[in-house]
């Protein structure tokens, strides 16, 4: 899988605040998303967000490989940083793998189980 950093974009609700797109390719097709942002947009910390991988790519790895990337990205940009993310419940051992812990009850996102996670510094 080929990754791309976009340039920066800004949120709708506010024009000051920026984020990134880490894109994963195999060949010419998008297949993995995910979504970096600074301290204060989505958390107090650095968070990643609206991660996604197509269905047809699901158990290749590619997940990993892209979370892996979105990471260390969050590291390059945002020394010594921690990392936030909200989680769709049923992958809390997908991001455990990665580092991160729960640190909050299970709450409903568009109608969806979800957990706040996070993950230390390693700097």
């Amino acid at each position: 899988m080929y990754l791309s950093l976009s340039k920066p974009a800004r949120t709708l609700n506010s024009m000051a605040k920026t984020y990134l797109n880490l894109l994963g390719y195999q060949g010419e097709q998008l297949v993995a998303c995910a979504r970096l942002l600074g301290k204060g947009i989505s958390y107090p910390s650095v968070s990643i967000g609206r991660v996604a991988s197509a269905m047809q790519c699901r158990g290749d790895g590619v997940g990993h490989q892209l979370l892996e990337q979105a990471i260390h990205q969050c590291e390059t940009l945002w020394p010594n940083c921690e990392i936030e993310i909200g989680a769709q419940q049923h992958l809390h051992d997908f991001y455990v793998k990665h580092g991160f812990v729960k640190t909050s009850d299970m709450y409903l996102e568009d109608d969806i189980p979800h957990i706040d996670m996070k993950r230390a510094n390693r700097g």
